[in-house]
């Protein structure tokens, strides 16, 4: 192969690379989101069984409905179980009410999770784009289906 020929293919790479680089990212973007889908579903489930007069208890428990939303997950970062933004995600719903990023923060590392208030804060903004948290004022989060005064 000439060199020509050589500076062509190793171009031709180059582009098939980033554009499985972006791919990627895409999809790791997608599969961050399966854990909050699948504890919405559980939450959705048990409202309706309450409605429906029946027993909520006698649905499968949330880990068990979890563990489809661990397909696809990526080996490091996103929201996977452990996450900043899956443990924020966790931390708000427990809470139950709106918490500030320091707050966050400080609960995060509670938990063992060596994080820094700017991963924190990015964590939320990016959850926050997507829809699955919301801003509800200065550096204070709440889950999407949250009341504000709650």
């Amino acid at each position: 192969m000439g060199p020509i020929a050589a500076t062509e293919a190793v171009k031709a790479l180059d582009a098939k690379i980033a554009e499985t680089e972006r791919e990627l990212e895409r999809l790791q973007r997608e599969a961050e989101l399966l854990p909050v889908v699948s504890m919405n579903l559980q939450a959705l489930r048990r409202s309706r069984a309450i409605l429906a007069g029946e027993n909520p208890d006698a649905l499968p428990h949330e880990s068990e409905a979890a563990e489809g939303a661990h397909i696809g997950r990526r080996a490091s970062g996103g929201m996977v179980p452990g996450s900043v933004g899956s443990l924020a995600v966790e931390i708000l719903r427990a809470a139950g009410k709106p918490l500030n990023a320091r707050e966050l923060t400080e609960r995060i590392r509670a938990r063992g999770k060596k994080a820094s208030m700017p991963t924190v804060v990015g964590a939320l903004a990016r959850y926050a784009s997507k829809g699955i948290l919301r801003r509800v004022g200065p550096s204070q989060y709440a889950l999407a289906g949250q009341l504000r005064t709650q």
